[in-house]
């Protein structure tokens, strides 16, 4: 049995779903700072600067790099120890997995999609706040929010760290 382990820690390339950004990216990371690196945004911790920050959130964000697989590998897993939140992984094109709990780590057996050589990975990561917002529309009642100073409505209902609501 092969026990070869490929990390996929390091660079990355980071778009957003409107496609006004193509970045690099390092992961471990976030958007945040790969947009900050990139000269993007400003500090995000700098004074309120978060506060005209908030539409990073409000977008989908898709992070992919390529890696090598030599041959006789006979099974490929992918584990990843958090993707935040509602997250869709693809290896060459195919859906490999799909996340809405940023706190349950995932193990998935990508042996079907992936082949010796180079592969893609990508991962995007839907917008919790978008999603929130579907999720309260099937509720029976409503559920009372704070507005100010973050506009982040109803992000109890995803599993997100909640600090991230501002």
């Amino acid at each position: 049995m092969n026990d070869t382990k490929i990390g996929l820690a390091g660079e990355w390339v980071l778009r957003d779903g409107n496609g006004e950004y193509t970045i690099p990216a390092t992961v471990p990371g976030d958007t945040h700072s790969a947009l900050h690196a990139a000269g993007i945004i400003p500090d995000p911790y700098w004074g309120k600067n978060e506060l005209s920050l908030q539409w990073i959130g409000q977008r989908d964000w898709t992070f992919s790099r390529s890696f090598f697989l030599e041959s006789g590998i006979e099974s490929c897993y992918l584990r990843a120890e958090s993707l935040d939140t509602i997250a869709i992984v693809h290896i060459n094109g195919t859906e490999v997995s799909r996340t809405d709990n940023m706190f349950v780590p995932i193990l998935v057996d990508i042996s079907a999609a992936a082949h010796t050589g180079e592969n893609e990975i990508s991962i995007t990561f839907r917008s919790a706040e978008k999603e929130a917002a579907v999720r309260v529309q099937s509720l029976p009642y409503p559920v009372p929010h704070q507005i100010y100073p973050v506009q982040s409505m109803h992000r109890n209902l995803v599993r997100k760290t909640q600090c991230h609501s501002g």
